[in-house]
């Protein structure tokens, strides 16, 4: 079993984190998770995240600083998938103009 964490700062609309870890078994199949943490802000409305088929769990999650506890929106997402190459690149709708411009999971 192969396990792969990636965790990326992405710039939107301020940084929004993604960590996104896929643990492949031998037959091919795979779990996916994949996890946005930002601030409030940072959740733009063009942020195009998985829908169909996946479970959603969005929660906030309070975090000390300098300045005192700041909130953190987060939202994961789980999908199992038969075979990884169903994993699509990119979760904005394929009709969408400029569809390349969106968060890729080139993985």
């Amino acid at each position: 079993m192969h396990r792969i964490a990636l965790a990326l700062p992405v710039l939107l609309a301020g940084c929004l984190d993604v960590e996104e870890e896929i643990t492949v078994r031998p037959d091919g199949s795979a779990e996916v998770r994949i996890v946005y943490r930002g601030d409030p802000g940072d959740f733009a409305p063009y942020l195009q995240v998985p829908r169909e088929g996946w479970k959603a769990d969005r929660r906030i999650e309070t975090e000390k600083t300098d300045k005192g506890p700041k909130d953190k929106w987060v939202w994961e997402f789980r999908r199992t998938f038969r075979d990884l190459n169903e994993y699509p690149s990119c979760f904005a709708p394929a009709d969408l103009p400029n569809r390349d411009r969106y968060l890729r999971h080139e993985t």
